[in-house]
């Protein structure tokens, strides 16, 4: 548990640092790349999953499926591979930040929610520290659960993904 406290709080500053000058209102979808499509399509196939097992009382599911994506999809290759747009607008393009920032954006928030019910404190601290002003909701305890988005889940943008994924780790 502590492991995950300490690694959900890297990345959430880690996150926040580089969502200040965020304009998520003029996002255009299709504009996304391919490992934001790929990063989405996981996180909304994983809401789906752990909804269902929250519904079906078994939040240790719910708490597995979402530290699993949360360690290996969104940490150890969607930071890490976004990193480049993040630091170098200049160079991969504002439009690059911006789909990249969209997507930390909307994958430290969700993770954040779904983990709330089972880390109340930690999830509180950091959404009173940025979320809470842009959804206007007093405590994430109180904000809508996250709903999947199926027409973010895509095989074709997944296979990819996990494709280049495949390659960075072998390489």
């Amino acid at each position: 548990g502590k492991k995950m406290i300490t690694k959900l709080w890297n990345a959430s500053i880690f996150s926040l640092m580089h969502l200040q000058d965020c304009k998520l209102d003029k996002m255009d979808k299709k504009k996304l790349l391919l490992m934001d499509s790929w990063m989405l399509a996981k996180l909304n196939r994983m809401i789906v999953e752990a909804t269902d097992a929250f519904e079906e009382y078994e939040y240790s599911k719910t708490r597995s499926k979402t530290e699993q994506f949360f360690w290996k999809e969104f940490c150890d290759y969607y930071l890490e591979i976004i990193k480049d747009r993040i630091y170098n607008p200049e160079k991969r393009g504002k439009e690059a930040r911006n789909a990249a920032q969209y997507g930390v954006y909307t994958g430290i928030l969700t993770v954040l929610k779904l983990m709330a019910p089972i880390m109340p404190h930690i999830t509180e601290a950091v959404y009173q520290e940025y979320f809470a002003k842009k959804e206007k909701c007093k405590s994430i305890h109180t904000s809508s659960w996250p709903a999947a988005d199926l027409k973010a889940i895509n095989e074709k943008d997944e296979k990819m993904g996990d494709m280049v994924v495949a390659i960075i780790s072998a390489i």
